[in-house]
């Protein structure tokens, strides 16, 4: 069915456990947010995508008969090379308008939720009169095609916890082992998060470059002893085979491991009570030390941190790749005002935040799905 008009969403997300793990195949737990990026088009008689995005002042045309990358990291043409080579025919173009209000190049995935959204609009847009002709997918396949636009077709350094939970949304338990796999987590899906910006830009593709091949040529280093990154105790570890730095490296990877697995455990619950809360809060907040052995957190991300908990908290930690961009602290309602303040008192910028539904459809025959 043609679509003359075409609304999709798709939300920013926090990393609550396994901050720089999904790389190393190991699991994590995030969540998305509704902070959502909005991607809205009106059929065109050619087929090409006239694209504005007022909120970072570009215009750009992308014409999929003769598609052309314009930076090194052309995620928007990414994608349509990518749907291209599963077989997408593009028919239909469309004029298109791109607005967010997910934080830019600040830890809560904004690139990715662009990836992800503007690949279900792509999809969805080239839907034809015949269903014997339309190339279907699944939130799965949108992930996984998330992951191939963003990362692999840039050789880049990062994992698939971003695209899994902006494409299937809410709490989600990710074993980043190929296959993938997803469970969901229902203990924080009506908690409240308080995220604070630190105004800084971080710098993503170096940390998440340098970090991973310490940790990763660690790992291999200890493979000889029969070391197994997903089963081997921390106390088992023979850390003498490694420098200071990498070993300083792998054995907080290695409690963060941990730490994702009991905060697993309380997590599967329904819902939380008191001392649960409290239980995560310090899991996340030991979480954030050993981020800042891997040398990811700054001094502006400790001081909100350190301003959260005092402010009242049960955890606080960065989300996102680190050197820069954004923390959250974990609270409840009686609490996010007291934290918004101290974060704002800080120095930076405060939200407030909860889980959030995945890329979703807001128009025609598909909503919702």
């Amino acid at each position: 069915m043609k679509k003359n008009k075409l609304e999709v969403s798709a939300p920013g997300r926090i990393c609550l456990f396994g901050e720089h793990q999904d790389y190393l195949e190991l699991p994590v737990i995030a969540s998305a947010v509704n902070m959502r990026m909005m991607i809205k088009g009106e059929r065109r008689k050619d087929n090409l995508f006239n694209l504005e995005m007022p909120d970072v002042g570009e215009r750009r045309v992308i014409d999929p008969d003769n598609l052309k990358y314009e930076s090194d990291r052309d995620y928007l043409a990414s994608a349509v090379d990518i749907v291209k080579k599963l077989g997408m025919n593009f028919r239909y173009g469309y004029n298109v308008g791109i607005n967010s209000d997910i934080p830019i190049n600040s830890g809560v995935s904004s690139s990715s939720a662009l990836v992800i959204g503007w690949l279900r609009f792509l999809f969805e847009s080239q839907i034809p009169d015949s269903d014997e002709d339309f190339l279907g997918y699944t939130l799965e396949q949108i992930a996984e095609y998330g992951y191939e636009t963003e990362v692999a077709n840039f050789g880049e350094a990062g994992g698939k916890m971003d695209h899994y939970t902006i494409a299937l949304g809410g709490v989600v338990y990710i074993d980043t082992k190929n296959p993938v796999k997803i469970s969901r987590l229902n203990g924080l899906r009506d908690e409240e998060f308080v995220l604070g910006d630190t105004l800084e830009n971080k710098k993503t593709v170096d940390i998440l470059r340098n970090t991973r091949k310490i940790v990763t040529n660690g790992f291999e280093v200890l493979k000889k002893t029969g070391f197994d990154k997903y089963k081997t105790g921390i106390g088992d570890v023979d850390f003498s085979l490694l420098d200071n730095c990498a070993g300083n490296k792998v054995r907080a990877a290695l409690v963060n491991r941990d730490i994702t697995q009991k905060a697993r455990e309380v997590l599967g619950k329904d819902s939380l009570n008191e001392s649960d809360k409290k239980y995560i809060g310090r899991l996340i907040t030991k979480h954030q030390q050993q981020l800042r052995i891997l040398g990811l957190s700054t001094v502006k991300l400790d001081y909100l941190v350190e301003a959260s908990l005092k402010a009242g908290a049960y955890g606080a930690k960065l989300t996102g790749s680190g050197g820069g961009g954004c923390m959250f602290a974990y609270c409840d309602g009686e609490r996010t005002s007291g934290v918004m303040e101290a974060i704002e008192r800080a120095g930076g910028k405060a939200y407030c935040v909860k889980p959030d539904f995945g890329a979703w459809i807001h128009t025609g025959e598909n909503y919702g799905r």
